[in-house]
């Protein structure tokens, strides 16, 4: 994700690289005069799927595709934020601004059928970032200086699980996970904003 928050420069764009020489290959603009490009998921198709926090949208990239396409556009989807994969067709929000947990149905054309509000079993705290650590198992970052692991169990996977893992970070707005560790950015934002 590119952002201009000035609204100075090129467009908010979501832009492409060579991984092996780190060129440019390409730059996708997100239409709207208020867009925010915010986090990015890629599906097993290698559609890239981008939260725009600011207009409640989920965009698309598909491979090869010229432009972005809309997803998902939809009220619950005010400050939508990190983005993970639970399964092949189920995406997870979360809304920075409103606490949420969402999921998206993804039809086959890789737009959302559905946005589902889950109910959670706390409150979050301004949550950002997600990784997927396995099947219906997220990480999840809360800029409240949490991390915490999400797991959606029941028929419908629409029981939600937190575990915190960690917490009393400074600003903690990423995660990630690699070779069987989760790690947490601590972001200390609040002391830029100070």
């Amino acid at each position: 994700c590119s952002n201009h928050l000035e609204n100075t420069g090129e467009p908010t764009a979501v832009k492409t690289f060579d991984l092996k020489s780190g060129a440019p290959k390409g730059s996708y603009p997100l239409t709207g005069a208020d867009a925010l490009c915010n986090d990015i998921a890629v599906a097993g198709d290698g559609t890239a799927y981008v939260a725009d926090t600011r207009q409640a949208i989920v965009w698309m990239l598909k491979p090869g595709g010229a432009a972005l396409e809309i997803a998902a556009k939809d009220p619950l989807l005010a400050g939508a934020d990190g983005l993970a994969f639970g399964e092949k067709t189920i995406l997870y929000v979360n809304s920075v601004t409103a606490g949420k947990l969402l999921r998206l149905d993804l039809g086959p054309d890789g737009k959302s059928k559905s946005v589902i509000d889950l109910k959670l079993p706390r409150p979050l705290e301004r949550p950002d970032g997600m990784r997927a650590i396995s099947k219906n198992r997220l990480l999840l970052a809360e800029n409240s200086g949490k991390m915490s692991i999400v797991t959606f169990e029941g028929p419908d996977l629409h029981t939600v699980v937190l575990k915190t893992l960690k917490e009393g970070l400074e600003s903690t707005p990423g995660v990630t996970a690699t070779r069987g560790i989760a790690w947490v950015v601590e972001g200390k934002l609040n002391y830029r904003n100070d």
